[in-house]
């Protein structure tokens, strides 16, 4: 009696039911679900008076900021369903070059990420162009994006670096003045085609782009940094992170204490 070793393996690495898609759609489903409860949340609480120094999530205005720095955790298929893991930094390059109005603002991103489940592995570097939405006051900003550059595939039968390329929608929602949440759909060709889907947290540690600054203010949404706030904070250095996230914009943590 001779078992198919290489059909049992092929299985394993397949996911549920030996269908890839199964198991990919899957986290497509359960990514969206959590996406929109964070987003039911946001809105929920922000019917609900509370003391500022207590409030943590409100509906604030979705305003872009010069650089980004984001942590994405979600899924990837190419011939497994895998699970993805990336890095992202994004640099504001002013509004969209077919655009006349600041509704649309452009971005250069580079996208540093891996998927990995059993003995497979997918390393990606890409670098693209991105088209953010902006309806201002709105929570919500649509993204379109583009991207190309280099994944390293390794498994049983490949071991080799190929090129990528593809394209990405998703949308953005600012849930506190210190972070965006963000969910994402993308979709290239490399070595096979491949998909990935994650939800993203964007620290907003940078300056509002400066057409959207004076607006932000004009709401009383302390999210756009002056280059005195900037230095005041940093010298003051917050005991804690958790009093750095939620210090208001040009206090310090003990004139905040004063103020209680």
């Amino acid at each position: 009696m001779r078992f198919d070793f290489d059909c049992i393996q092929r299985r394993r690495l397949q996911g549920p039911g030996g269908n890839p898609w199964v198991f990919f759609m899957m986290k497509i489903i359960l990514t969206v679900i959590f996406f929109l409860g964070f987003v039911n949340v946001t809105f929920a609480e922000s019917n609900v008076e509370k003391p500022t120094n207590e409030s943590w999530v409100r509906n604030y205005p979705y305003a872009p900021e010069k650089n980004e720095y984001q942590a994405e955790l979600g899924g990837m298929w190419e011939k497994a369903s895998l699970y993805w893991l990336g890095i992202a930094y994004g640099h504001h390059m002013g509004r969209c070059l077919w655009a006349e109005s600041q509704n649309c603002q452009q971005y250069f991103d580079v996208i540093a990420g891996f998927g990995n489940r059993d003995a497979v592995s997918e390393s990606t570097l890409l670098g693209g162009l991105r088209w953010q939405f902006v309806s201002f006051p709105k929570p919500f900003s649509p993204l379109v994006r583009v991207f190309a550059g280099g994944m390293d595939v390794r498994d049983e039968t490949r071991n080799r670096m190929v090129g990528a390329y593809g394209a990405g929608f998703g949308f953005a929602a600012t849930i506190h003045p210190r972070l965006d949440l963000k969910w994402e759909l993308r979709a290239g060709q490399a070595d096979a085609f491949w998909a990935t889907t994650m939800v993203t947290f964007s620290m907003r540690i940078d300056h509002v782009v400066d057409y959207f600054a004076d607006k932000v203010i004009s709401v009383g949404h302390s999210t756009a940094h002056a280059t005195g706030a900037i230095i005041e904070s940093t010298l003051s250095a917050p005991k804690t992170f958790v009093d750095w996230f939620n210090h208001r914009e040009g206090e310090t943590p003990r004139e905040q204490d004063r103020q209680k």
